[in-house]
């Protein structure tokens, strides 16, 4: 799994970024941490779902385990959102080893920047500090309609689905 870190993140993370490759946006996410009053909040961005992923009330110490949290966000927000449990860790699994590299397309940078300034309508009423995964803005965000690599507009929850009732491409999660 490729994720492609703001310089923000980067500088977060303390990691040397790998050269960016060409992978496929399916094994391919964005990521970007903001400050929202004390705390830090880390967005994942699928690049094939546009599937969003917020993780809240991050200290410095955790960013020395990120590769771990985002494995277990991911997951836990796939479960949440319909798959079974085994499908959501099998999607993990497949996804592989996190790889940082540095964001090298801007559009989907642009998306990214999108996604967190919308997300900035329900951060009061959805935030739940005694969590790390914020599953309530992760659903609110991936209802909302965005624009796919094909140009249509769809929501990342349809998105998801199909991968998970095996109408994706090749790239359906087999268990």
């Amino acid at each position: 799994m490729i994720v492609h870190c703001t310089k923000a993140m980067l500088s977060k993370v303390k990691v040397e970024p790998l050269m960016a490759e060409e992978v496929e946006p399916f094994y391919s996410w964005h990521c970007h941490v903001k400050k929202i009053g004390r705390s830090n909040m880390v967005t994942l961005i699928h690049d094939e779902t546009r599937l969003a992923i917020f993780i809240y009330g991050l200290l410095s110490k955790d960013f020395k385990h990120i590769d771990r949290l985002i494995h277990e966000s991911i997951r836990d927000t796939y479960y949440e959102l319909g798959g079974k449990y085994n499908m959501a860790e099998e999607f993990v699994r497949q996804q592989g080893e996190i790889s940082f590299t540095k964001t090298s397309d801007r559009t989907m940078v642009a998306r990214m920047n999108r996604i967190i300034q919308d997300s900035k309508w329900f951060l009061e009423e959805t935030i739940d500090p005694s969590k790390y995964l914020q599953l309530d803005l992760c659903i609110r965000m991936s209802d909302f309609l965005t624009k796919g690599l094909d140009g249509d507009y769809k929501t990342s929850i349809k998105e998801l689905k199909k991968y998970f009732n095996g109408k994706g491409q090749e790239k359906t999660i087999h268990i």
